[in-house]
């Protein structure tokens, strides 16, 4: 699944009657940052590492450190953040990798859901009737739960 359907099913718009997937791509590269994440082995080998982030950005490719030195031997799970290495690893063991601040992506679309009529009178609360002033108070609630500070995530 692209980072774009993924966004899709949590707005929810499936049928894109809402966005485009270049408008969601722009949301999406909006709320990224390229950072330095610390991994955490999974396992007492320690072949698998886990970094806190999930699904980051699908185009950039990830860098890997291992005590301060560049590897290249890794494979990278994006919608994971979960490192495999063929041989156990020891030390410090920190990625470079596009991150994407999920919450502030879901907020911004749902602000500009808010603030656009068309996008508006299309989004709906499970079929159910509701008048525009409500929907605008919910929609204010979601905007309201899901923006934070940056580097809080999902």
């Amino acid at each position: 699944m692209t980072n774009p359907e993924y966004l899709r099913m949590k707005i929810p718009d499936k049928s894109a009657e809402l966005f485009t997937d270049q408008e969601l791509t722009e949301i999406i590269a909006d709320n990224s940052i390229i950072n330095l994440a610390l991994a955490e082995p999974l396992d007492i080998e320690k072949k698998i590492w886990k970094i806190r982030f999930k699904r980051v950005d699908e185009h950039y490719q990830e860098r890997v450190f291992v005590n301060g030195v560049e590897i290249q031997q890794f494979s990278f799970d994006k919608e994971t953040g979960t490192l495999t290495f063929s041989t156990p690893v020891g030390g410090t063991v920190v990625v470079q990798a596009k991150i994407i601040y999920w919450n502030d992506v879901l907020a911004d679309c749902y602000e500009i859901i808010m603030g656009d009529f068309k996008k508006l009178s299309s989004f709906s609360i499970v079929n159910a009737s509701q008048s525009l002033d409500d929907l605008k108070g919910h929609l204010r609630m979601l905007v309201k739960h899901y923006r934070s500070v940056k580097g809080v995530e999902l």
